[in-house]
């Protein structure tokens, strides 16, 4: 018994972390009803030369089916022997059942060591609320039977459903309308000879192999002409060995001069890059130059239009003259809408002849009788379902067309790169929800404003690099727009580092204009690249720089420090922007400062960048039509053999 008693003592020490912590948790109240509170007390003794370090409260929120309504702060009581805190919290439930509160992980630091206690697991019982079951006086209620069914009872079932399919035809009409004027059509690829001659063209000037690349120069050369043959004569050659891809370039009926040449070529250069073999210097160029006369003895020929026979003229973009066009919709035979005009009539017909098909009773009261049934209420609805029959079938009959837009585009691009600071002051909450989100949201609207300019994204905050290269592939440079966060840079704020990053972008750009927007709220205080040089660097290369300074006037939230789990800790810290640095890097470059104090100023902002830097499009449009009376005829027949299945089966009625 001793022995026992002496080992619960010294397990509930060990538990106790040797004596140097205690916690404890209680509840008022064990049960309760649903609806109701209860108090969780904790008491928590600590040794005075121990330090808390941290407090598992956050697993009472996490008990599924209670709610924490409030908390008290961790009080301290004064005690000369040890430190005692105390909190506690208001739960309630609304959920009956039992409840298990676990138990809360106190962390200390003891002598440099980190220790760990943790309290009592407690039971919460939440019942239901009692209801009164005495029936005594309670009558069952029944519906009265109304009289047989008129025209002016269904009317408004017919009046909504026909005012209800009108409106979503035209919302849907606008909706689509709107989103397809937003669409952009991507720019034609240019032929399979036009890329591979550019690529060679681009090889030669990076001088590979004089730069001691072998390798990597025979790589990229038999790449580039392998993916040539795929494109030109649809042979997957990236994928195919070197004599895989002769032995299908065999059947395109080349000359053996071309045969030879592209056969020497990729047996070279798998020499040089499985066998490590350097063939001498002069066919390094000689390899390039057959190359290049590869593409160009087998370039596909532009194919002459056919000429129309004698008599035949090419059909007219306006060879039907519509007299109804909605939201890009037009009807080949508008005429036929008229017909709709008859659906008063056949609704006047259908009342009139309603009481010769349905007797009615007389009989002095309707009290001993039921209520109408689900079945009575809902074949007024019949009527609804034929008439959008009707109506949906006259419109098939109009025969609708969509009309499609095909663009041609002649564009003189710009050439942008976009700057963002990522430092941890753009998550600030002078902006909602900070200042990071509305500038990731308002660069994404002026991308897409921008169709056919190439740009590039940069960031920086204690350092810069480039998210995205220049260019025309929105999509991409969109989903790196989005993906932006504080953190993924050392912290700090490097302008002059962000800025010659987005010029180091643009030096070797061939565009007529370029421009830098650069977008920060803070002022310059690392990198080893002052804001000063690279301005200069944008104006030698005929650069415009429009420099954004973000932030509102004052004092805000901003991030100060970070906690052990990561968290940025906000307090209230005055906003400061160099704005006469930001002034000079406009003015040395030809461009313009301007100062965001809010979401909106900063949309007018971009709209103000847009404005100035506008794109030159000359843009051909070609009309086409595409068929969509299928899908109203489909859902008229849809809608009639719905409503003839429920009048004969379950909603059918006698006589």
């Amino acid at each position: 018994m001793k022995k026992g008693l002496f080992l619960s003592v010294l397990c509930l020490w060990l538990s106790a972390g040797f004596g140097q912590a205690t916690i404890t948790a209680a509840l008022d109240s064990s049960r309760i009803l649903i609806g109701d509170q209860v108090r969780l007390h904790f008491d928590i003794s600590l040794d005075k030369n121990a330090k808390l370090f941290d407090i598992g409260f956050s697993v009472i929120d996490s008990v599924k089916g209670l709610e924490v309504l409030d908390s008290t702060n961790l009080l301290q009581t004064p005690s000369q022997n040890d430190q005692l805190f105390s909190k506690d919290f208001r739960l309630t439930s609304f959920d009956s059942g039992y409840y298990r509160i676990p138990p809360v992980i106190v962390q200390y630091l003891y002598n440099g060591d980190t220790s760990r206690v943790q309290s009592n697991e407690l039971a919460l019982q939440v019942r239901t609320i009692p209801v009164e079951s005495d029936t005594t006086g309670v009558m069952p209620i029944k519906p009265i039977l109304t009289e047989p069914v008129k025209f002016r009872d269904f009317l408004p079932y017919l009046i909504i459903g026909i005012a209800g399919l009108l409106i979503g035809l035209t919302v849907f009409l606008i909706v689509y309308n709107s989103r397809r004027q937003k669409m952009k059509l991507p720019p034609p690829l240019p032929p399979p000879h036009e890329i591979a001659l550019g690529k060679l063209h681009n090889l030669e000037k990076a001088q590979l192999w004089q730069k001691g690349e072998l390798k990597n120069y025979y790589s990229q050369l038999t790449y580039i002409i392998r993916e040539y043959v795929e494109g030109r004569f649809k042979v997957p050659a990236p994928e195919l060995t070197t004599e895989e891809t002769l032995a299908q370039l065999q059947k395109q009926a080349l000359s053996n001069d071309r045969m030879d040449a592209v056969s020497r070529l990729l047996q070279s250069a798998d020499l040089v890059k499985f066998a490590k073999a350097e063939p001498g210097v002069s066919l390094h160029t000689e390899f390039l130059k057959d190359a290049v006369d590869f593409v160009q003895a087998t370039k596909e020929e532009a194919v002459p239009m056919p000429e129309q026979p004698a008599g035949q003229q090419p059909p007219a973009d306006n060879a039907f003259l519509p007299l109804v066009v909605i939201g890009g919709w037009q009807f080949a035979y508008p005429w036929l809408l008229l017909l709709l005009l008859l659906l008063p009539v056949l609704a006047w017909l259908y009342s009139r002849n309603y009481r010769n098909r349905y007797s009615n009773i007389r009989i002095p009261s309707l009290s001993g009788l039921n209520g109408a049934t689900i079945r009575t209420k809902l074949r007024p609805f019949l009527t609804v379902l034929r008439a959008l029959a009707f109506i949906l079938l006259v419109i098939a009959l109009a025969r609708p067309q969509k009309m499609l837009k095909e663009e041609n585009i002649t564009a003189e691009g710009i050439d942008i790169a976009l700057a963002m600071d990522l430092s941890s002051s753009m998550l600030a909450q002078d902006f909602q929800p900070n200042r990071l989100e509305v500038s990731k949201r308002v660069a994404r609207d002026f991308v897409d404003k921008r169709p056919y300019d190439r740009i590039g994204l940069v960031v920086f905050a204690g350092e810069a690099y480039t998210q995205c290269p220049l260019t025309t592939d929105h999509s991409i440079l969109d989903f790196f727009l989005a993906k932006l966060e504080c953190g993924l840079l050392k912290d700090g704020t490097a302008i002059g580092m962000g800025l010659a990053t987005a010029v180091n972008r643009l030096q070797d750009s061939k565009a007529k204009s370029k421009v830098v927007i650069l977008l920060t709220d803070g002022v310059n205080n690392t990198g080893y690249q002052s804001p000063e040089l690279a301005a200069r660097m944008a104006k030698e290369l005929g650069i415009r720089v429009y420099t954004i300074g973000v932030g509102s006037v004052g004092e805000t939230l901003i991030p100060v420090s970070r906690s052990n789990d990561g968290r940025y800790i906000f307090d209230i810290a005055r906003v400061e922007i160099d704005e006469q640095l930001l002034n000079e890097i406009a003015d040395m470059t030809g461009g313009k400062y301007f100062r965001a104090r809010d979401a909106e100023s900063l949309e007018r902002i971009y709209e103000s960048i847009d404005a100035l830097e506008k794109t030159k499009v000359d843009v051909t449009v070609i009309k086409r039509y595409s068929e969509e009376y299928h899908y109203f005829m489909f859902w008229g027949l849809l809608f009639l053999l719905v409503e003839l299945v429920l009048r004969y089966t379950w909603l059918r009625s006698a006589p």
